[in-house]
Order: C-alpha cells, then sequence, then structure tokens
C-alpha cells in the first residue's frame, strides 16, 4: 500500500492518489484476474521453468564433482554467475569466530593468475558490473554481473579464486581491519543487536548461536597458531568442487557457456559433497519455554512466539507450514491482528518460518505492539493460542490449500524476470536444498494437502515448547552481550501464563478467513470492445468521475485501483498536511481487511 502524489495543481488545490494493493505471498492480490497456469520444460527437461520466462536453462556436473546451471538469454544487457558453497560460519573453528568470513574477504585480493589485489574488482567495476560475497551460517557466496559482452574475461578472474587464491599474509592484516569495521558498524543496528541477544537463549554448542563476523580480536594471530595457517586449512578443508554450485548467465548459447566454465572450472579440486549434520539441537534440553527481554537502540516494541520445529526443506512440495502461516497471518476480518487492532493492541503481525536448517527451524508470529498493548501480554498468548487451536481443528481444508495452491501457480506463471545476478545467486544456494527440477519452481509447489504433516507442526506450538520474546525499551534485564553490548534478561516463562495458554478462552471475534472471491477460475484474456481512445471517463455523479483503462499490452492479470480527492482544506498549512497524511493512514488501515 502507498502514497502517490499527482501532478501539479492549481492553487488551493491538492491530488493525492492513494494505490490499493497488498502483499501476500509476493504478489498483489487486490482485484487479481487469474491465469491459466501451465509449467513449460527449459532446454534441459529437469529444469521447470514458466511459460512466461523466455530464458533457457541446463545444468551439468563437471568431472570434479562441480555442479553447474547454466542460462542463456540473447536480450539480456547483464551476465552474471554466483558460486555457492554449503559451508559457512557455522564450522568456524571454536576458537575462531569469523574463519569462515575473513576467507571470504580474503579470496577477493588475488590468485596465482591474477596475483594483483584488487584486479578483479577494476576489471568488474571498469566494465559496468557490480560484485559482492555474503556468509551466513551455512552459505558462502561470491556474485558478480558485468556488460555482457566481458563475461569470458571475468569468469577467468572469478574462477581462480576456487582454485588457486594467494591468500597474501601480507594483507590479512588490512582484511582483518576490515572486518572489524564490519561488525563495529553494525553495533547499534537493531536487526542484529535482537539477534544477538536471541542465539543466547540457543544451545552455545550449535552453529547458529555463534560469533559469525568475526572481529581483531577472535582473528588475532596467538603463540603457535596463525590466523593465515587456519585460512589456509580451512580452505583445503571446505572449498573443493563437491560442495560447490555455479550458476552462471549470458548472451551466448548454452553450448558456448558450457565451454566457458569447463575450460575455467574443470581445475577446481575435487571432493566429497555434503553439508556436516548439526551435533546439537537449537535448543538444549528442559530450556523451553523460555521469556527473554531485549532492550532495542530505538523505540520498537515487537512480541515474537518462536517454536522449534522439523525442518520443512523435504516438505517444500506440500508446504505444511506455509499453510498454517497463511491462516495465522492472515490479515482480514475475525483474523488475529484485526481482532488486536480493534483492542488497540497491535500494529502489524506476521507468520512464518524463521531459522531454516537441514533437521530442525523455528516457526515464528511475531506481533507489532502498541504502548498499550505492551501491558497485555498475556491476553495476547490467549488470543494466538486460541487460533492455533482453531486452525487444528476446524481450519485443515482441501479448499483452503487449493486457494493456496491455486495463487502460487498464478505467480508462477506470471512472474516478472528477475535481474541475472539475483537469479543466479539464488540458484547457485538453491540446489544445495532442492532437487534440480525444483530449482525455479519449488517456493510455488502445492502438490497436495497432507492433512498429518499440517497437524504435526500445529502440535509443536504450543505453550510448553515457545521460546517468547519481547524487544520493547524500559524492561528490565540483567545480562549483557559481550560482543554487542546489547541488554536481555532470560528467564523461565511464567507459570501462570503457560497454564492460561495451554487451555485459552475461546475469543468470539477471531474468525477463519473464508474463500477468497478475486480468486479466478476463469483465465482468458479479453479484449475491450470499446474503440474510443483510453482512458474513458465516466461520470458517476457531479464531482465523482471514473476514469477506465484496459491496457492489453502486457496480458498481465494485475489491476490497479487509484482514488484521486480534490480539496483546497488539503496542503494549505503544516496543520492540514499532517491531518490529510493521518486520514490517508487510516483510510488504508481501515480498507486492509478487504484488500488482503
Amino acid at each position: 500500500m502507498g502514497i502517490r502524489q499527482g501532478a501539479p495543481e492549481p492553487a488551493g488545490h491538492w491530488c493525492v492518489l492513494v494505490k490499493f494493493r497488498r502483499m501476500r505471498s509476493k504478489f498483489s492480490c487486490l482485484l487479481l484476474l487469474c491465469v491459466l497456469f501451465t509449467v513449460a520444460p527449459a532446454a534441459s527437461p529437469d529444469i521447470l521453468a514458466s511459460e512466461s520466462d523466455h530464458r533457457v536453462y541446463e545444468a551439468l556436473v563437471l568431472s570434479n564433482g562441480l555442479r553447474v546451471v547454466l542460462i542463456s538469454d540473447p536480450t539480456t544487457d547483464k551476465a552474471a554467475a554466483s558460486l555457492d558453497l554449503n559451508v559457512g560460519s557455522g564450522s568456524d573453528p571454536d576458537d575462531r569466530e569469523g574463519l569462515a568470513h575473513l576467507l571470504e574477504h580474503m579470496l577477493f585480493l588475488g590468485t596465482d593468475r591474477y596475483p594483483k589485489a584488487g584486479e578483479y574488482q577494476e576489471f568488474i567495476r571498469s566494465r559496468g558490473g557490480n560484485h559482492n560475497a555474503y556468509t551466513s551460517v551455512d552459505h558462502t557466496n561470491y556474485y558478480f554481473d558485468i556488460e555482457a559482452s566481458h563475461l569470458a574475461g571475468a569468469l577467468d578472474r572469478f574462477a581462480r579464486f576456487f582454485v588457486a587464491p594467494t591468500l597474501d599474509s601480507q594483507l590479512i592484516a588490512s582484511e582483518r581491519s576490515v572486518v572489524q569495521a564490519e561488525y563495529s558498524s553494525k553495533q547499534e543496528a537493531d536487526g542484529r543487536r535482537i539477534w544477538v541477544a536471541r542465539r543466547q537463549a540457543l544451545d552455545p554448542a550449535h552453529p547458529q548461536a555463534g560469533f559469525s563476523v568475526g572481529s581483531e580480536e577472535t582473528l588475532a594471530d596467538r603463540p603457535g597458531d596463525r590466523v593465515t595457517d587456519d585460512l589456509q586449512a580451512f580452505y583445503l578443508q571446505h572449498y573443493h568442487a563437491g560442495r560447490m554450485v555455479l550458476a552462471v548467465l549470458g548472451k551466448e548459447p548454452l553450448k558456448d557457456l558450457e565451454g566457458m566454465v569447463r575450460s575455467r572450472f574443470d581445475d577446481v579440486p575435487a571432493g566429497t559433497s555434503g553439508a556436516v549434520p548439526d551435533s546439537v539441537t537449537l535448543y538444549a534440553t528442559d530450556t523451553l519455554p523460555i521469556w527473554q527481554v531485549v532492550e532495542p537502540k530505538k523505540e520498537l516494541r515487537q512480541l515474537s512466539f518462536i517454536f522449534p520445529v522439523p525442518s520443512t526443506r523435504k516438505l517444500y512440495a506440500t508446504k505444511p507450514l506455509s499453510y498454517v502461516a497463511n491462516l495465522l497471518g492472515h490479515e482480514g476480518p475475525g483474523s488475529l491482528l484485526a481482532v488486536l487492532k480493534a483492542k488497540g493492541w497491535a500494529e502489524s503481525l506476521s507468520a512464518g518460518s524463521g531459522m531454516v536448517r537441514n533437521a530442525e527451524g523455528t516457526f515464528e508470529v511475531s506481533i507489532g505492539l502498541t504502548p498499550v498493548g505492551l501491558e497485555h501480554i498475556e491476553s495476547i498468548g490467549e488470543m494466538l493460542f486460541d487460533a492455533i487451536r482453531r486452525v487444528r481443528d476446524h481450519g485443515i481444508d482441501e479448499w483452503r490449500y487449493a486457494e493456496q495452491k491455486q495463487l502460487a501457480k498464478m505467480q508462477f506463471r506470471f512472474q516478472e524476470a528477475v535481474e541475472p545476478i539475483t537469479l543466479t545467486r539464488s540458484l547457485a544456494a538453491r540446489w544445495h536444498e532442492y532437487p534440480l527440477e525444483d530449482l525455479l519452481y519449488a517456493g510455488y509447489r502445492y502438490d497436495e494437502l497432507v492433512k498429518a504433516q499440517v497437524t504435526d507442526y500445529l502440535s509443536r506450538m504450543t505453550p510448553e515448547n515457545l521460546h517468547l520474546l519481547l524487544v520493547a525499551p524500559g524492561q528490565e534485564t540483567d545480562q549483557v552481550d559481550p560482543w554487542y553490548g546489547v541488554r536481555y534478561r532470560l528467564t523461565p516463562l511464567p507459570k501462570s501464563w503457560v497454564e492460561a495458554w495451554r487451555a485459552p478462552p475461546h475469543v468470539t471475534a477471531l474468525a477463519l478467513p473464508v474463500m477468497n472471491p478475486f480468486v479466478s477460475n476463469d483465465f482468458s484474456l479479453r479484449e475491450s470492445p470499446d474503440t474510443t481512445p483510453h482512458p474513458k471517463r465516466i461520470v458517476i455523479e457531479p464531482g465523482f468521475d471514473l476514469w477506465f483503462d484496459h491496457d492489453l499490452e502486457f496480458g498481465l492479470p494485475h489491476s490497479s485501483l487509484y482514488f484521486s480527492v480534490r480539496s483546497p482544506q488539503a496542503r494549505g498549512n503544516a496543520r492540514q498536511r499532517v491531518l490529510t497524511e493521518l486520514y490517508i493512514a487510516l483510510v488504508n488501515d481501515t480498507l486492509s481487511e478487504l484488500t488482503y
């Protein structure tokens, strides 16, 4: 939902255009005309692509075990590539926090064939490109884009990162300072600080609980333990073809792209594949339920109900947890958010997967509280657990699943083209987690409703299996995180809350979502019989005109509705301007239940 300013108006008048559009499952849902769904096989029969995707895909495995996805797009202005390893900061040695992150930095600083530090960066930058990398708990991803005619030269330089980087010990000190600067720059960022505090509730031995960024202290040389030796050992242990996926997009035909890749990446050392399984669970035995309070830097009030659950990665084709998230995170009439807003307790709500790992993850319901809502946490918990009970007892229906499936199919069929650098980065990471044929389709695939799966996840959403997290200023704290100085408190969840939430009272205002009237089964694109110039003016009544335009140029199932209200009282002075903005916010908020 947003506000667009109109063209300049005569003195004393104004024009505010309010665009009503709600995002749901990453696409707008207001006045959507759905379309026939078809999945068209790309050049490789193994990869399912959208019918609207003009790119051609192919997958191959090099002799060293390196998996490769090739994308040919003759119309592209930019070529791109990404290489993803299924190893990250979760594999840092216990006494070397940040080592994977430092190694990511070091690969940019010279290789056997291109030893000059910064040469790769300059080559990319001078040819209209961008480059970067990131290190997460279980992924390290390197990526770039460049003017399409220079892909071969960029791959020359890029490939040597994974064959023979110099890891020049003379450059480690300066790059360690860069890591320190990254760490220091996030000291005041609430997003990072909240996560740092959250991990204090996890089992300290879990990879997710570590200090992933690193600092001058954790990456310093020690007697008998030089960080350069640790970097070399980490590289030799983890940087091999069996743990890598490469994605390359260029304007060349697939055969030419394959030649580019084979001649440059066949030299990557071979090795076994497969991520190392977690040796411990996210939360140590007997630590839940737990109550955590975190002091933010900014004026934030967020209440999160965090439930550890089994991983959903292998269930991506049926999506039981997405099904639950859709119902609990709904914003229509009778939804949990609608009821909380009516009471003046909440401003926002989201539901869905949080952490996702191979064996386990979390399901999280996060509520943006008002100052008044901060005083009613126990009652908010009662409402949430009543909503969970409603879904379990009355909400597992074939028609609801079919509705979610239909919307996902429509989104996949009419998805907009993704930027080359974004596409290659995501495909390289996905092949570690999904079968080849579903690299593009996994997020949209809904095979069937498996009620036992949905029931199993709902059975884990109990007050006994809860990490309750409150982020709000002015709360009592008694601990300080050593790395970011975050003040927090960890205590057992109050027994009175556990008892109240175990069998919560029924909230009569709560209701499951009704059938969505905007999901259609008629997908034909209709020609307009009207030959008059567009847009067409339709006078509803004096002072109320409707302008309509029927646009077939893009053939997409999207409609947009704009309202322009004109009044000399809108912007005459500062007070009027503020009242106008408040009025628009109230209109948007009032319409959110319908437009969702």
